[in-house]
């Protein structure tokens, strides 16, 4: 009988109710998270960079879609923390509104 695989975990977590991400050199370190759905998550965003950065999400697949949770701002080597109240399963969208080219995608499973 062979093993399963293990996964290795990356260094922050991208799944589950307390999320890790991490702004460096004007990105994140993650461009996918997942969340169970219908539950209360934590978000902790820890901005290694000189510039400004927030973690906000958005309804659908881009930042036209509803604003679901507008991220407060993280200055320079700050670390903050967003409480959401719970998604319904689907796909969502992530980004630093001050730098969109940093997004992602969360998905509620």
């Amino acid at each position: 009988e062979v093993p399963a695989p293990v996964e290795t975990e990356a260094e922050g977590n991208t799944s589950g109710d307390q999320l890790e991400v991490t702004a460096a050199s004007l990105a994140f370190d993650v461009e996918e998270l997942t969340v169970p759905a219908d539950q209360p998550f934590t978000v902790t965003l820890q901005n290694d960079d000189a510039a400004v950065h927030n973690f906000s999400i958005y309804e659908g697949d881009s930042p036209e879609g509803e604003l679901i949770l507008e991220g407060q701002d993280a200055a320079a080597n700050a670390t903050i923390e967003e409480s959401v109240e719970g998604l319904e399963k689907g796909s969502y969208y992530f980004q630093c509104d001050y730098h969109p080219s940093m997004n992602g995608t969360l998905t509620a499973e």
